[in-house]
């Protein structure tokens, strides 16, 4: 199964699957680069919510540094869209401990 189908299929809403578009979010490019340093990461749904600790971590090591932030991301500009599915599945991944802040601070 292909990172695409694994995270943008089940946790972004705003993925297109008939839009071929060679961007990828902030967070599909840190997943990646978590997958390529060996963590082990699990594709299933939770569906809690963050701890506001984790919201914290995400806007730093996240959005901030993703090209989309600063004029494509409806989350940033209105809190009530959803996020993308990299912001969930890496949320996911903080509240689990699966990688920690440091993780993805080190992602550059």
């Amino acid at each position: 199964m292909t990172l695409e189908q694994s995270l943008c299929r089940r946790f972004c809403f705003y993925y297109k699957p008939s839009k071929r578009e060679e961007l990828a979010c902030g967070g599909y490019r840190m997943v990646e680069r978590l997958i390529r340093r060996g963590k082990k990461i699990s594709f299933e749904r939770s569906g809690k919510a963050f701890g506001p600790e984790t919201v914290d971590a995400l806007e730093e090591a996240l959005c901030r540094r993703c090209p989309f932030f600063a004029y494509d991301c409806d989350f940033a500009v209105n809190k009530e869209a959803p996020p993308c599915g990299g912001y969930l599945l890496i949320g996911q991944l903080l509240e689990s401990r699966t990688v920690s802040l440091d993780d993805l601070r080190d992602m550059d």
